[in-house]
């Protein structure tokens, strides 16, 4: 499987290094999705 990792920028304009990887939790998921607007995200395989 492929992993996701992403950067991330949240509303002051600091970005973060966001590992897919280490959220396993879909609701957690959908939690950074909503605090964070995401910049990029990476596909490794």
């Amino acid at each position: 499987p492929c992993e996701l990792a992403c950067y991330s920028r949240d509303e002051s304009g600091e970005v973060y290094f966001d590992d897919r990887r280490l959220v396993s939790n879909p609701a957690c998921h959908a939690a950074i999705l909503q605090l964070l607007m995401v910049v990029q995200c990476l596909g490794f395989c």
